[in-house]
Formats: C-alpha cells, sequence, structure tokens
C-alpha cells in the first residue's frame, strides 16, 4: 500500500486520547523486527516475511501508533531496512532498541504518552525475566509460539502465526474492558476492497465514539478462535463465491458454492445466532439476481402518488428457462386461502424455528413480512384469522399478478422475442445484462443492442434480462444507503442511443459489448458539463425510494443507480447493489454515517435476539 504525507498527517491526527469507557483499549503496539523481516542468504540484505507487509499495511490505518524495534547489537543495514519498512508504512519513524536491563519500556510509555495497560509489544522472544519485567511496567505482550515455561495470563496471551496477532489485540481489548462500551466488527472481503476501506479510515482498531473496533477474519484459518472476539460479522459475501450453479433457476442460495472458509463462517453463524450478520446472508440474495431486482422495483409505482415526477423500474423481458419464484408462489397461496378467511400461521425461519401468532395479530403479520423478503418463507395450515395484511404486503413487493409468461422468452432466438419485445415497451437501442448479478465470470460482461437482428448471435450468458436503454444526457446519480443516511454523487455516464448512431456506418450499429466493472463507454467531456442536469434530480423523492427499498430489502448497507429519462423526467433505478464502496462521498460524511449505520444495525438485532418475544418476529 502506497502512503502521503498527507495520509500520515490524517492517521496522527485521528490517534486522540480515549473517552473514560475506553482506557483500557489498546493504543499502540511496538513490532518486534523477529516477526517482520528476515536477512537473504547472500547477507545484509532483508525482506518482509509472508504476511508482514498486510499485517503493516493493515496496521497503517488502524488509528494505533505502530513502531518497529530491534534487539541492541543489530546490524546497520537490519536498521536500514527497518525505518524504510517504516516510512512505507507510515509507522513511527523511529527503530527502538530492546534489551532485558534497559528501560526502554518506560521510554516508550512517556514518549507516547499512553496510560498503562494500553501498549502491546508483539515478539517471538522467549525471555520470561523481561516479559515479567516490561509487564510489572504497564505493557501487555503478545508472543508468537508457546512456550513450555509461560503460560497465558491478562497481560501474556500467544499466537501461531502473524495473521492472529489483530484479534489477539481484541483478546486484551475483550479483557481489559468488560462493559458493552466496545462492539467488535470481524470483516470479510477481497483484500482490493478491504485496502479501499481502510484508505479512508474505515476499519480502526481503536474505538470510534461510537464504541467500535474493527478486526478482519481469516477465513483461511480456524474460526472459532477468531469468533470469541467478534461481536458482528460485516461482510460481502459476493467476493468469497466460487461458482453459482444456473440448473437451479437461481432460487439462491441453492446453486451457490462459497469458498470453504465463507462456508465456515456461515455454519458458524447458523450454530451462533446471538454473533449479528450484517447483513443476513438471505437479506442479500436477491441482489445477486437481476431479476428478482426488476420485480422488486415495479413496486416503486406506489411512490408516485403525490410527485410530478416519476421513479420506476426500467422496462425489461427475461430472457432464459422461467421459474416460478418462491414469494410468488407464497403470494398465490395466500390468495387461494384468503376465501376461507380462517387458518393457522406458522412462520418458519432460516434457522428452522418455529413460532406460534396469535389469531388476528395484523401487525404481526406486518412484521413477518417486512422479515419475509427475502428471510423468511411461511407455511399456511389450519385456522387462523387472515387479515388480509400479508396478501397486500406480498403484492406490494412481488411481481404484479398481472405480468406473467409475456415477459419472458427462452433464448435469443425465441420466435416471440420481438412481439415480447414490444409487448414490454422495450424500443431499440436495448442493454442486455445475465440476470446472475456477480459471483460468475460472466456476471458484468453486457451488451447494447441497436436492432433486432443482433440478438441472433449475441454471446450474452442466458439467463439475461434485456433492460430498456434510458436516454440520460450521460449522467448517471449513484446513490449511497447508509443506515438512515443517504447520500449520492453525480458521475459521467453512457452517451444516448443518438450519438452511437450517429457514429456508426451504413449498417448501423453492430453490439457493443463490454464490461460493466472495466470498459462502460462513457460519453466524452468534463464532468462539470453533465453537473447542469443536477437540479432535474428529485432529491425528496429519491431519499423516499431509499427509505422503501431499505424497507423491503432490509439492508444497512446498499447503493443505486439512477438515470434521468430525457423527455419525461422519469426517474430511472437501473442497478441496486450490496455493500458499495460509497468512495464518491467525501470521508469525513460517509464513514461517521457507515459507522452508525452497522451500530444501529447491531443494537437494533441485538435487542430483538434478546427480547422476550423472539427476534423472528420482527
Amino acid at each position: 500500500m502506497h502512503v502521503t504525507r498527507v495520509d500520515r498527517e490524517r492517521g496522527r491526527e485521528s490517534r486522540r486520547r480515549p473517552s473514560g469507557d475506553q482506557m483500557g483499549a489498546v493504543r499502540a503496539v511496538l513490532l518486534d523486527e523477529c516477526l517482520l523481516c528476515v536477512e537473504d542468504e547472500g547477507g545484509d540484505t532483508y525482506h518482509l516475511l509472508p504476511g508482514a507487509a498486510t499485517l503493516l499495511g493493515r496496521l497503517q490505518y488502524s488509528k494505533l501508533r505502530v513502531a518497529i524495534c530491534c534487539q541492541e547489537g543489530a546490524k546497520s543495514t537490519k536498521v536500514n531496512f527497518l525505518l524504510q519498512v517504516a516510512v512505507t508504512y507510515a509507522l513511527e519513524p523511529i527503530c527502538w532498541r530492546l534489551s532485558s536491563s534497559g528501560n526502554i519500556s518506560v521510554e516508550l510509555l512517556q514518549a507516547w504518552n499512553t496510560p498503562r495497560g494500553s501498549c502491546v509489544l508483539a515478539t517471538s522472544s522467549r525471555d520470561k525475566n523481561f516479559f515479567d519485567k516490561i509487564c510489572s511496567e504497564g505493557w501487555r505482550v503478545i508472543v508468537r509460539g508457546v512456550g513450555v515455561d509461560l503460560a497465558e495470563n491478562e497481560n501474556l496471551l500467544f499466537i501461531e502465526k502473524l495473521e492472529e496477532l489483530l484479534f489477539t489485540l481484541c483478546r486484551f481489548n475483550k479483557m481489559a474492558i468488560c462493559d458493552t462500551s466496545i462492539t467488535t466488527i470481524g470483516y470479510v472481503m477481497k483484500p482490493s476492497r478491504e485496502e479501499d476501506f481502510l484508505k479512508r479510515g474505515a476499519f480502526p482498531m481503536f474505538p470510534t465514539e461510537g464504541g467500535l473496533i474493527f478486526v478482519p477474519l481469516n477465513l483461511g484459518s480456524p474460526l472459532s478462535c477468531q469468533m470469541q472476539v467478534v461481536d458482528a460479522v460485516l461482510h460481502k459475501a459476493t467476493d468469497e463465491i466460487v461458482s453459482i450453479d444456473p440448473s437451479t433457476s437461481l432460487d439462491f442460495p441453492k446453486g451457490i458454492t462459497y469458498s470453504r472458509g465463507m462456508q465456515e463462517l456461515e455454519r458458524y453463524m447458523q450454530d451462533h445466532p446471538q454473533c449479528c450478520m450484517i447483513d443476513p446472508l438471505y437479506n442479500v440474495y436477491p441482489l445477486l439476481d437481476r431479476f428478482r431486482i426488476q420485480q422488486l422495483l415495479l413496486g416503486l409505482n406506489d411512490l408516485n402518488i403525490k410527485t410530478e415526477c416519476r421513479i420506476r423500474a426500467p422496462h425489461f423481458l427475461k430472457t432464459g428457462k422461467s421459474h416460478f419464484g418462491v414469494f410468488e408462489e407464497q403470494l398465490e397461496r395466500s390468495r387461494r386461502l384468503q376465501d376461507q378467511r380462517l387458518f393457522d400461521l406458522q412462520e418458519v425461519d432460516s434457522r428452522g424455528c418455529h413460532v406460534s401468532v396469535e389469531e388476528g395479530s395484523s401487525e404481526v403479520n406486518r412484521k413477518m413480512v417486512n422479515r419475509a423478503f427475502p428471510d423468511l418463507w411461511f407455511v399456511f395450515i389450519g385456522q387462523f384469522l387472515f387479515s388480509g395484511d400479508l396478501e397486500a404486503e406480498f403484492s406490494r413487493r412481488t411481481i404484479p399478478s398481472s405480468r406473467g409468461d409475456h415477459d419472458k422468452v427462452d433464448d435469443f432466438v425465441d420466435p416471440t422475442l420481438k412481439e415480447k419485445l414490444c409487448i414490454a415497451k422495450l424500443s431499440f437501442p436495448n442493454i442486455v445484462k445475465p440476470q446472475v448479478a456477480c459471483g460468475v465470470a460472466d456476471a458484468h460482461k453486457m451488451a447494447l443492442v441497436f436492432k433486432y437482428e443482433d440478438f441472433e448471435h449475441l454471446h450474452i450468458p442466458l439467463p439475461a434480462i434485456v433492460q430498456e436503454y434510458v436516454d440520460h444526457g450521460s449522467t448517471i446519480f449513484k446513490f449511497y444507503v447508509l443506515g438512515e443516511k443517504v447520500f449520492h454523487a453525480v458521475k459521467k455516464s453512457m452517451p444516448n442511443a443518438d450519438v452511437f448512431l450517429s457514429t456508426s456506418g451504413e449498417n448501423g450499429c453492430t453490439p457493443i459489448i463490454f464490461d460493466s466493472l472495466k470498459s462502460l463507454p462513457t460519453a466524452e467531456g468534463k464532468l462539470d458539463a453533465f453537473k447542469e442536469q443536477k437540479h432535474y434530480l428529485d432529491i425528496e423523492l429519491v431519499k423516499n425510494a431509499a427509505k422503501w427499498l431499505r424497507r423491503c430489502l432490509d439492508l444497512t448497507i446498499f447503493g443505486f443507480d439512477i438515470v434521468i429519462e430525457e423527455g419525461s423526467g422519469d426517474h430511472v433505478i437501473v442497478d441496486v447493489n450490496y455493500l458499495p464502496s460509497f468512495k464518491e462521498v467525501p470521508v469525513g460524511d460517509a464513514i461517521p454515517a457507515f459507522w452508525d449505520a452497522i451500530k444501529c444495525t447491531y443494537e437494533t438485532r441485538k435487542l430483538k435476539s434478546t427480547s422476550p418475544a423472539g427476534s423472528s418476529l420482527v
């Protein structure tokens, strides 16, 4: 990770004094060079040990004070190498010298102006006398490798691998702060995404004002020890998808194969429901399926009653074998039972827990449905007074019953394709997207199609979604929902259709194939020219849509993209995604909102899990 002077200054300014209830939290770490580097075979040159660069990169943005030490008498070449490492990772620009007889530990406490018990030495030394000495001076020690003559205590803990160091720091925090003022969030995501969050200071290891500490979970190591210090798990589970089997008709989670570590985490969370997951996997699954997203967005029409502008889903057509979604099945089942009006309702959640519901409890019905999409499924039996709430909620949250097979074709050469494009109000050009939104190699391979004949030889994976291409003045509005806060950024986007057509030859445009993560064709010109359209954006309408989506999806952090159709002014949501980077939002606004959202979700779900009525009703 590259670091600039601005990064270093920001990091130092963020290391504030602890509040009263955080005095026992770890604030500084001294790393013994024996954990970090080794001499090359040729001598007088050194390199970092495996895992050291990753550790240092995380500590760089941890909001902890971090320094390196070496033994007295270390070679000058080693000291110079360590100093260069310190500069590279924005650590303390000094290499401290340790000795069993010196008072370096006292000097460091004074230099860092930190309270006793808040500084940790990480080493592989086996000097028991030295440990006794610095522990008596207010230090804590982490030792790599277990010694037969040493035993763990409140000031001394062991690790086997360097990867265990960070959550061992959290163990010290748990031991020192026994109340609930500190909440430890373990996180799982791919390295590039983690680095992006780290650089913005999103994952501190010193408590935030709300008492959050973040620690990476190592899915390559056993989770049982790591999870002992974790209160909640923040994840980007889609980063851990190995494959998706399309033959399952995308009835997620069927057909999803996660990495071995993610499978272990999923089992752990099922066995330990008291540990909060942000967000439950079932809440994320709808966003893996572009067809389900399209179905959900049809409910936006309910928000257009009192507004001049409309917010809506794009017109679309599904290509590929049809399947009857689980929520559509539940809706049809509830309709069939409506006439009898009396039946028992039994709720079955993802953990197999059964909760009885009292007769006539329409408010409970509503709360159930709030979680039912997509976290729960229902079994209707016997005699229960049905109030109609269930049908109303399912109707609002699933594809309207008026839509049927006319919105689907089996493939791109289906003889009814042209007719169904017309029925779906799809005029050219169209944008074609795989139905699977992520987790497979071609999930982001898309095509812009300009005429019907182009479908015949189109190589976009099936099943797929043919979606309306909205002329939007080359401007896209990226919205980010962080708990109750909604932010947005304006970005340059693809040009209007006439721009493509004006540059085509006599035979017209050929399909434009692109990867939406890499090669999205954008309009030329400076972004300032596109920001002129910002006044067309109806912020309140979009914020209402954000609240509606948050309620339907029951997600803590998600994003969606809006384009404004030229002429009509329709606000069209063209994409929804889970845990976006929101890097376009200023750090000072986004990161506190990010922390608040996580804290609020954790506290809400913890309260529900301890409620006498049971968490699965809400």
